[in-house]
């Protein structure tokens, strides 16, 4: 299967934009988002609570059909904002080694 110029794989990972800490203290929706600068770094909301988190991928398990999946864990970094953005790119880095 080809790929036109510019068109990207399905296999391949999305890049998230690396947002500005205004951008990120404007955030309000309930989720997670990713806020670029470290593959995995979101800020998840849940109602008034704001937190650093880091998603990994610890191995592959087997589905009821027999295919193989990324297992993912989150790593919780802090809370925002007592938590800066550049503290949680720092410390998802370290992580990341």
């Amino acid at each position: 299967m080809g790929y036109y110029v510019g068109q990207k794989s399905p296999l391949m990972p999305k890049k998230a934009k690396e947002l500005s800490a205004m951008s990120v203290a404007k955030l309000k929706e309930n989720g997670r988002h990713a806020v670029g600068g470290v593959d995995g770094l979101h800020l998840r909301i849940v109602n008034n609570s704001r937190a650093w988190v880091l998603r990994v991928v610890v191995g592959q398990r087997a589905n009821d059909y027999g295919e193989l999946k990324n297992h993912r864990r989150d790593i919780g970094l802090g809370s925002y904002p007592e938590v800066s953005l550049a503290e949680a790119r720092e410390k998802a880095r370290e992580l990341k080694k």
